[in-house]
């Protein structure tokens, strides 16, 4: 029970550290770098997170400076003050920190800190969030991010997409789609740099210097639209913001617990999409059961500290419901695929994160996905309870 709390507050500490670092906010650091399988080693710095991970993983996990080299078929997965990377990854490539040094090449690239400097090539996609991001190494398809101060300078094989006050397009840049801003004050490109594609961006960013070489898209703006360009705006960064948070929490969930994910995958193994529907009826039984139960035990001396425990435990997993419904999602989409398990979650929890974040469907989604994360977790107890 000890041990079980401790998980509990510990993912409750994650995601809202995730949060702290889609702000920008310096207050973590660690390191975590492991294979596919989830082994991990590494440190983490601050007394109380310290204490909780080293009870719960029996190591310390946190460092304030971190660096990898030569990894070949692992994962890169780091978290720190200072964060460097090198040599090759397998497929993913994670970083969380202050200031990251991202020079390792991999599938796909997740960069989360304060200044991100990018210059290891990627096969595949590029994600990432800063004050100031600076990409120099080459991707294989898109690059998505979101600063206060973005500067792109490198090979690029498809599209661009950047919310970012200030935006430079460097003269080794070569793009071979087209360049998507939003929310851009500043705009840049300088002499030598290559867009095949468009530069869209909208009529009312303030400074703009562009060789007459470079195809644009200017986006012309009413009042109107302006106010639904800044509602938008407030969208995106609370979409990825709760998107960071929940990768995070995931692959921290991963690394920590890594048979919860299996025991999600072997039911929906064994039940298909059924373990969808049977997780729906019995999400919606806890989702009324529980809270009356909490009434009921308030009222008794003896259950009040029961009552608390649930009420927390209940409030988590509803906070939890992403990462979980997320799993599931890409456990279906990719079950007949190998594609790494971390890869599967992630792009499950941006799937979900992505379809809560829209209007109207939005409500009812994050409705669903509650009740299927609740339903997850009663139908992982009475299969553990059989298997007694």
């Amino acid at each position: 029970m000890k041990k079980f709390s401790l998980i509990l507050i510990c993912l409750l500490i994650i995601l809202s550290v995730g949060t702290c670092f889609a702000l920008g906010i310096d207050n973590l650091s660690g390191d975590f770098s492991g294979e596919a399988s989830g082994e991990t080693s590494g440190e983490i710095s601050g007394e109380s997170i310290e204490d909780i991970l080293s009870e719960i993983l029996g190591e310390d996990y946190f460092n304030d400076e971190v660096e990898v080299d030569d990894v070949g078929d692992n994962n890169i997965m780091k978290f720190g003050n200072i964060v460097t990377a090198n040599g090759k990854a397998s497929d993913l490539i994670m970083l969380l920190g202050q200031r990251i040094e991202d020079r390792a090449t991999g599938s796909y690239g997740f960069a989360v800190g304060n200044n991100l400097n990018i210059s290891g090539d990627k096969e595949k996609d590029v994600f990432l969030a800063g004050s100031s991001v600076n990409v120099k190494g080459n991707v294989g398809r898109d690059v998505y991010a979101i600063g206060s101060s973005i500067y792109i300078d490198g090979n690029i094989s498809r599209n661009v997409y950047l919310l970012g006050t200030e935006v430079v397009i460097g003269p080794y840049a070569n793009i071979s789609g087209d360049v998507l801003l939003v929310g851009t004050d500043s705009l840049k490109i300088e002499e030598g740099a290559t867009v095949l594609g468009n530069v869209t961006y909208d009529s009312n960013v303030s400074k703009v210097s562009i060789p007459g070489y470079i195809n644009t898209k200017i986006i012309e703006k009413t009042p109107l639209v302006n106010d639904e360009t800044d509602n938008t705006k407030a969208l995106i960064i609370s979409t990825v913001t709760w998107l960071i948070a929940n990768i995070i929490l995931f692959v921290l969930t991963m690394l920590i617990a890594p048979k919860l994910f299996e025991k999600i995958k072997d039911g929906y193994d064994i039940k298909g999409v059924g373990l969808v529907f049977s997780s729906l009826g019995f999400g919606i039984l806890f989702l009324i059961v529980v809270p009356i139960l909490v009434i009921l035990a308030i009222f008794t001396v003896i259950g009040i500290s029961l009552a608390l425990v649930a009420f927390f435990v209940y409030i988590l997993l509803i906070l939890y419901s992403t990462v979980l419904t997320g799993y599931l999602v890409g456990a279906i989409i990719f079950k007949k695929t190998n594609l790494n398990k971390y890869l599967v979650g992630i792009i499950g929890v941006v799937i979900v994160q992505i379809l809560r974040s829209l209007p109207i469907i939005g409500g009812w989604v994050a409705f669903i996905s509650i009740l299927i994360s609740l339903g997850i977790i009663v139908e992982i107890a009475r299969k553990q309870k059989k298997e007694e």
